[in-house]
């Protein structure tokens, strides 16, 4: 690095050296240039910002100005990277010649600040949320335009007062003790509140509160940023009035849609007794076929174990083996028979299961295992639930139940799809039972996100759902519960939003005889 020195060390003084000290020591960049701007000095700050480069002898074409006022100018850094810097110039005698000092003040961290701070407050400002900050003690120090459009009140009436100024009486004491108590122990508190604009009418909103702290941990400011939910609100009584006023025609078709499923039942009926034949059929021939294919092995075996009759024959018997891979075939050829008939038994599960689901007329009465019924129940809806959920079984002893086993299949079949469906994501489905001396219940929870506390009380009733339209009509939970009911048993649900739900089904041991049960879809 070259800093032509040769002016100030040919200067003896003590002084000069001092200030040629105090120079090299400066972390801004420092230049000596001439009438026609050629650099004849720069410290280590200048070098460093230009990267190591050679200054001395060149003319870097810095825009100098002698009246005052800085400059700012682009420079390319060690690593290639454009940096920013104030330049500021002013004459002296150089050792009796006119030159001028120049120095730099690296500005690129500072301009990069600006620019975030730029951004920042555009995105504040722009936000269509309402912004206001406050510090620690409430008093309000800024907010955005959004803020004023909602309330009504410009930020020059709002700085300097507290957000007490939107308040609209409609909450108590203990409500704000509950939100200061979130915001200063949890750092946050979200949830919705009723305000009152400039112009005294209320309206509700959607609030967030967050805390902010410094570098130490220090608390600085607290954030609000709430959204005007008038027209969301107006939306959802049109909603609830619309449905409210369901006509008689949607009605009627809900309702076809139960007989729909009906006729589905007994559709499955028909191919109870059209399947179940062929597969009895192809069960016994599977059994010959094991049979047959035992004689064969064994008159092979037989064979083999007698081969000195003729060494030709041997010899055909060894090329067949090699070529057919014979020992491989023997072992495959047991296994095929095997899978075929346990595929085939599972066919005959499914469709002995089927049949519980296909009495869509009166009810058949029996004495009924119900763990059977679960265990049929989970043989239909498994390829629906084994997606979306393990199933956990916790069983009890259970006595025989008598019921209309093929109605309460279909109120667990509805429990199980309700529990699937709460998942998102995967998920667990765990299915309890057990009783008493009188009743017998079972119980199926899931670990879904569970029902808010607003919709508990409504979930049994006809045609109230929560999935999104054309997802559900309603009925499934209503008409569980009115099977349950004619059974002379309860069901009940108990749940915490977010953290699944779990249904119960209590049936008496002794069932009610002569009851008639209707069926569900």
């Amino acid at each position: 690095m070259t800093t032509n020195l040769q002016p100030l060390q040919h200067a003896s003084s003590h002084e000069e050296n001092t200030v040629l000290g105090l120079l090299e020591a400066i972390p801004d960049g420092v230049m000596v240039l001439d009438v026609a701007g050629v650099v004849l000095y720069a410290n280590r700050g200048a070098y460093h910002m230009f990267g190591g480069r050679e200054l001395v002898g060149r003319d870097l074409g810095l825009p100098i100005t002698l009246d005052g006022r800085h400059a700012e100018i682009e420079y390319i850094d060690r690593a290639g990277c454009i940096g920013r810097a104030e330049l500021r110039a002013s004459r002296f005698d150089w050792l009796g010649q006119p030159a001028t000092a120049v120095s730099l003040r690296d500005t690129t961290v500072r301009y990069a600040l600006q620019e975030q701070l730029a951004l920042a407050d555009q995105v504040f400002e722009s936000a269509q949320e309402g912004i206001v900050v406050t510090l620690p003690d409430g008093v309000i120090v800024r907010v955005n335009r959004a803020f004023a459009a909602i309330t009504g009140y410009s930020a020059e009436e709002a700085r300097g007062l507290t957000p007490s100024l939107l308040s609209s009486g409609e909450h108590g004491r203990a409500f704000f003790e509950r939100m200061w108590r979130s915001v200063f122990e949890e750092g946050r508190w979200q949830g919705e509140v009723i305000n009152r604009r400039k112009d005294g009418s209320l309206y509700p909103q959607s609030l967030s509160i967050t805390r902010i702290h410094d570098a130490d941990g220090v608390l600085t400011h607290l954030v609000g940023v709430f959204s005007d939910l008038t027209q969301d609100k107006i939306a959802q009584d049109k909603l609830a009035e619309a449905h409210s006023q369901l006509s008689q025609s949607e009605k009627m078709a809900a309702i076809g849609q139960l007989e729909k499923m009906t006729a589905i039942g007994q559709l499955a009926a028909g191919v109870v007794h059209e399947v179940n034949n062929p597969v009895a059929f192809a069960l016994a021939n599977l059994g010959v076929l094991g049979e047959y294919a035992d004689h064969l092995l064994r008159l092979v075996d037989a064979y083999e174990q007698d081969r000195s009759q003729s060494s030709e024959c041997a010899a055909r018997v060894d090329q067949i083996r090699e070529e057919i891979a014979y020992t491989e075939l023997c072992v495959d050829l047991r296994r095929l028979v095997d899978q075929s008939r346990e595929s085939l038994e599972r066919v005959r599960r499914i469709v002995l299961d089927l049949k519980d689901f296909s009495r869509p007329g009166e009810p058949n009465w029996q004495w009924s295992d119900l763990h059977q019924g679960l265990e049929s129940t989970l043989n239909i809806v498994g390829n629906e639930i084994r997606h979306k959920a393990k199933v956990e079984k916790r069983y009890g002893e259970l006595p025989l139940v008598n019921c209309a086993p093929s109605q309460i299949n279909q109120v667990f079949m509805n429990l199980l799809f309700n529990a699937a469906q709460a998942i998102e994501g995967y998920g667990r489905i765990t299915i309890s039972t057990g009783c008493d001396a009188e009743t017998v219940w079972v119980e199926i929870s899931d670990n879904g996100k569970g029902i808010a506390p607003e919709n508990l009380v409504r979930v049994f009733e006809p045609f109230f759902t929560t999935k999104p339209l054309g997802q559900g009509t309603g009925l499934g939970l209503s008409l569980a519960h009115t099977i349950v009911q004619r059974h002379r048993g309860r069901i009940e649900v108990r749940t915490q939003d977010g953290e699944g739900c779990c249904f119960r089904v209590t049936l008496p041991i002794g069932g009610a005889l002569g009851e008639m049960v209707v069926d569900a879809v």
